[in-house]
C-alpha cells in the first residue's frame, strides 16, 4: 500500500547484470556512488548492493535504495537505471545479454 500513513519512505530496487570476469568491487562501488548521487533517495536506511545471482548471461546484482517518498519511485528508478547505463558504458563494463551461437552442419 503506497496510499500515505506515518512513514512515506519506500524501497526501491533495480537489478544489472555485468559479464563474467567483471572486477565485482568496482560494480559495488559503482552503484553506491550512482545512489549517493540520485536526487530524493535517503541516505539511511543507506543503500546497499547484492551480488544476487550467477545469471545464463551474467552476473546479477541488485541497487537497493529508499526513496523519500512514493511520489518519487519511478523518477528514482529512471535516474538510477540511466546513471547505471551511462557509467559502465563510459567504464566499460559489459551488460550482457543472451547470446546464441547456431552452427550449420552440412550433410
Amino acid at each position: 500500500n503506497e496510499s500515505g500513513g506515518p512513514g512515506q519512505v519506500i524501497r526501491v530496487t533495480t537489478r544489472v547484470g555485468v559479464a563474467y570476469g567483471t572486477d565485482i568491487d568496482e560494480v559495488r562501488r559503482l552503484l553506491l556512488d550512482i545512489a549517493s548521487q540520485v536526487e530524493h533517495i535517503v541516505q539511511q536506511p543507506e543503500p546497499m548492493v547484492y551480488f544476487s545471482e550467477f545469471g545464463e548471461s551474467g552476473l546479477i546484482f541488485e541497487l537497493r535504495a529508499c526513496v523519500s517518498t512514493p511520489a518519487y519511485r519511478d523518477t528514482v528508478i529512471d535516474a538510477m537505471n540511466t546513471r547505471i547505463y551511462k557509467l559502465f558504458k563510459e567504464k566499460n563494463i559489459e551488460i550482457p545479454y543472451p547470446k546464441h551461437d547456431v552452427y550449420m552442419h552440412q550433410t
